[in-house]
């Protein structure tokens, strides 16, 4: 399989063949090729890790993968604060235990995980959030409208991906009852050592050269890799570990993809309780 994978890249030492139109541009060549030698280095180091074949055939696909594409051009990230229905957390239990748990936004004041040791906080709960969205915009072909955001927001979407992560979509699977330890356990996790953190940084410095090769929307490329974060701490817990090792960044990866480059619209649909939420004072946020 790894040797197929390397005879298969598209850049060759000595020339490339280019699959975008403008051939000429000095630095779609280079990202081209900087992409390339990228996945061979991946494979060359981590070829042997269970599912990263996986992984890399489908970074592969993004040269010419229309969906992948349109999900990364979007330009907005649901609605405006504004626009957007405001949850009143304290109605809803697996939000409320999410933020208890997961403490305040990483970027405010800093976010330092190497100092830390915290890799997953409440931005990333949010991010998750933000790729169910962007799946939703670039399947319907329209930006959210408020219907739309409160029904992915008041679903139980995210609490199928927490508990069950790539597996979000068997709807077998029983929800537990949310906790506040959970998502306590989820923010105090951390990479299993220095080697892990670093496969991270390769595949997202990989992804990042892809994303250049069609001048892709930054905030939704840097919003992809913290959700790809919480689901990787998810994996972890999910099987009983206390820190984030290698499998646990590949399934949050491609789990990440699962839900951005899937038509996620029916499943929503059938995770959405509409005569439970028909009532806004279950849900909704008084300002004043």
């Amino acid at each position: 399989m790894l040797i197929n994978l390397l005879i298969n890249l598209k850049y060759f030492k000595g020339g490339m063949e280019m699959t975008y139109k403008d051939e000429k541009d000095y630095f779609a060549i280079y990202t081209h090729k900087f992409f390339h030698e990228g996945i061979e280095e991946l494979l060359e180091k981590y070829g042997d890790v269970d599912r990263f074949n996986e992984l890399i055939e489908l970074i592969i696909s993004f040269e010419d993968n229309e969906e992948f594409i349109r999900f990364g051009s979007l330009k907005k990230i649901g609605l405006s604060f504004r626009e957007a229905i405001v949850l009143d957390s304290k109605k809803i239990p697996f939000i409320y235990c999410a933020e208890q748990g997961l403490g305040i936004n990483h970027l405010f004041p800093l976010y330092l995980p190497e100092i830390s040791h915290q890799l997953v906080n409440r931005d990333d709960f949010d991010c998750i959030l933000s790729v169910i969205q962007f799946s939703y915009d670039s399947s319907s072909g329209h930006y959210l409208v408020k219907e739309e955001d409160k029904k992915i927001k008041l679903s139980d979407i995210r609490p199928y991906l927490t508990y069950f992560v790539e597996d979000f979509d068997n709807l077998d699977n029983e929800l537990p009852e949310p906790s506040v330890d959970f998502f306590y356990r989820l923010h105090n996790l951390y990479w299993e050592d220095k080697k892990t953190r670093n496969f991270e940084r390769k595949i997202n410095e990989v992804l990042g050269f892809c994303y250049d090769m069609w001048s892709l929307n930054f905030r939704v490329c840097r919003t992809f890799r913290r959700g790809a974060f919480y689901l990787m701490g998810c994996n972890a817990l999910k099987n009983n570990r206390d820190s984030i090792v290698m499998e646990d960044i590949i399934v949050g990866y491609l789990t990440a993809f699962k839900v951005a480059l899937s038509d996620i619209r029916p499943l929503i649909d059938e995770l959405y309780d509409e005569e439970k939420w028909a009532d806004d004072d279950s849900w909704k946020k008084r300002l004043f």
